[in-house]
């Protein structure tokens, strides 16, 4: 009996020597697209697309931590110079604005907190007589008049402090505060001529969130001496950013910022021996 290779190569052998041609290349070019790729390049292209994965899922995540990490060091490098250029400062605020990192009510605290740098007319720039803040905002004067708030988050009370002649002269307004249940923050204007960070997303858990501060009184201190002030009332103020390193952004409704730092405590001198 003849074999089936045997009525292959007959059948080969009856067709005409063109299309015989035709079907031996075929049959060649499957036989060389049998062979199988090595093991280590089957595992490596794997590999290469899992990495690939990878990135993809959490690129998100680092470029967004690696974009508030280099907008943070850009504006502590201003905060620490002579000379802080207060369009470099707007611009990493509105960045760290725009992130929306995560907001933890604890990191409010630890105060006071020291303002040092405004944008837009704040109530202490309103006390100094500085109406007309300019677009890219002012630096706090390391000589003059200083201001700052202080939240504690196991009480919900807050302390907010103007200087009106240096220590000697100050203002107080004490209250409380507590964050609006279910809102978040995202005023339309930012105070910016960019637009700045009204635009951006707003979740559950991060910021900015929505807090509503209620003045119960507040107090004029000069030289030792206290006068009691009939000051109430209540407002709406955004947590637009906040860290746990001494760092957060106030924003009012109408857009104006606080750019605070948590001041560092003071060390005790050694007393005389």
């Amino acid at each position: 009996m003849a074999s089936v290779s045997s009525y292959r190569n007959l059948a080969l052998q009856a067709r005409p020597p063109q299309q015989l041609a035709s079907s031996r290349a075929r049959l060649a070019g499957r036989r060389s697209n049998r062979k199988l790729q090595p093991p280590a390049a089957l595992l490596g292209g794997l590999l290469q697309q899992l990495q690939s994965l990878g990135r993809a899922e959490g690129g998100g995540a680092a470029a967004g931590s690696s974009k508030v990490a280099a907008a943070r060091r850009r504006l502590l490098e201003q905060l620490s110079s002579e000379r802080p250029d207060t369009a470099v400062v707007s611009e990493a605020c509105d960045e760290l604005m725009e992130a929306c990192v995560p907001f933890k009510e604890a990191d409010l605290g630890g105060g006071p907190w020291q303002v040092v740098y405004t944008r837009g007319p704040l109530l202490w720039q309103l006390w100094q007589g500085g109406t007309n803040a300019s677009a890219r905002g002012r630096m706090a004067d390391p000589g003059g008049n200083k201001a700052s708030q202080n939240f504690d988050p196991s009480t919900r009370r807050v302390v907010n402090r103007g200087e009106l002649l240096g220590p000697a002269v100050t203002v107080t307004a004490s209250g409380s505060y507590e964050p609006v249940p279910g809102e978040t923050g995202g005023s339309s204007s930012s105070g910016s001529s960019g637009g700045g960070s009204g635009s951006a997303a707003r979740t559950a858990g991060r910021c900015p969130v929505l807090v509503r501060a209620s003045i119960e009184g507040g107090a004029l201190e000069a030289w030792g001496a206290r006068l009691p002030l009939p000051i109430r009332g209540s407002g709406l103020v955004e947590v637009a950013y906040l860290d746990s390193q001494g760092l957060r952004i106030f924003r009012a409704t109408n857009g104006s910022l606080s750019l605070q730092m948590r001041e560092r405590p003071r060390r005790q001198q050694p007393g005389p021996r």
